[in-house]
């Protein structure tokens, strides 16, 4: 609710939650249905700049938006889960595998 000028209200602190303690219910359900529409929106936002940014047509942008959740969705249960059921010593996220794959391949590529 906005400050009014003519309205007195008693100041008080915003909570604080610490890492370990527990959110009220409704704060958690909340925060993750953002942290949800905030990951889909990561993943369908490029597809739709390239879509239309190259003058595609509406069914290839639908595709491009589908392929883009489902080749994460396949990332999220095969590379990355079975990262997590190993337990490697170092990170693999996309990016650690985006740059796996630009080493092999450059030293793999002869000097010019």
């Amino acid at each position: 609710m906005p400050m009014l000028p003519f309205v007195k209200r008693k100041s008080s602190d915003p909570p604080f939650y610490a890492l370990d303690d527990e959110l009220p219910l409704v704060l958690a359900i909340s925060s993750g249905l953002q942290h949800a529409l905030a990951m889909l929106a990561g993943l369908i936002t490029p597809p739709i700049i390239f879509a239309s940014t190259l003058n595609l047509p509406p069914d290839v942008s639908a595709y491009m938006i589908s392929a883009s959740l489902i080749g994460c969705g396949e990332y999220d249960l095969g590379i990355h889960g079975l990262a997590t059921t190993l337990k490697f010593p170092f990170p693999l996220d996309a990016s650690s595998e985006l740059l796996i794959c630009h080493f092999r391949h450059s030293k793999s590529r002869p000097d010019i």
